[in-house]
């Protein structure tokens, strides 16, 4: 059952229907999720620019962004999710700001079958060629934006254990723009390699936030390295 939420918050009243419900323990307290982070971002992180929400779901992210980008590029494969995200950018009045595409991101183009794995916070849709499940259409970020007149100043990835996958498929945009990197990774050897793959390009692990681990990963010399290695098991 859906419900839909007014959050007034950056001097803007967001419009949000949802059917989630822990997103709605947040909602209903009038915050937005992950809200800590966000808050950080509005304050920290250069605007303007290109901002890419891989993994938008209904749009808890994407909403904000527009406030702060040029233009946002927010991409959902599930389609109940991405039709409520169209809902909510229209209903929140920012149509003129955000490109909203029914896709996953990966490696290369392919149709991946999603199922639903996990339980509690971290239940999930997992992404894999061999699953029976409803198709979902994958996309490189590289394409998106190979042609963009503005540069790429934010990624952020919430995308089900397709983060290195993702990263391949951004990895020319991440080398010419080195935007700032905001990555949900549960899997403590794929962190390690997130990182490992990162470094050459200069990029350091800055800090975990959230209660699903996400990760900033900064290019840039702006921020202190808040994070140490005994934050990656904190729940």
């Amino acid at each position: 059952m859906t419900s839909t939420y007014n959050i007034r918050r950056y001097g803007r009243v967001f419009t949000i229907q949802v059917d989630d419900l822990i997103m709605e323990t947040h909602y209903k307290k009038g915050e937005l999720c992950e809200f800590h982070m966000l808050d950080w971002i509005e304050k920290n992180i250069q605007r303007g620019g290109i901002w890419i929400d891989a993994g938008a779901n209904v749009g808890n992210h994407t909403l904000p962004f527009a406030l702060w980008a040029d233009g946002v590029v927010a991409l959902e494969p599930m389609k109940v999710n991405y039709d409520m995200l169209l809902r909510n950018i229209w209903s929140s009045g920012l149509v003129d700001k955000v490109s909203a595409l029914q896709y996953g991101v990966g490696e290369k183009y392919e149709l991946l079958g999603a199922h639903l794995g996990g339980t509690g916070q971290n239940c999930q849709w997992v992404l894999s060629p061999d699953d029976d499940g409803p198709k979902v259409a994958v996309l490189p970020i590289d394409d998106l934006v190979a042609n963009s007149r503005f540069p790429v100043h934010l990624i952020k990835l919430d995308v089900e254990g397709m983060e290195e996958a993702a990263i391949t498929g951004a990895w020319k945009t991440i080398e010419r723009f080195r935007p700032e990197l905001f990555i949900e990774i549960w899997d403590e050897p794929v962190l390690e390699r997130v990182t490992a793959k990162l470094a050459p390009l200069g990029y350091k692990l800055i800090e975990r936030w959230n209660v699903a681990p996400t990760f900033h990963f900064s290019a840039s010399g702006r921020y202190p390295v808040t994070y140490t290695p005994a934050e990656r098991l904190r729940p």
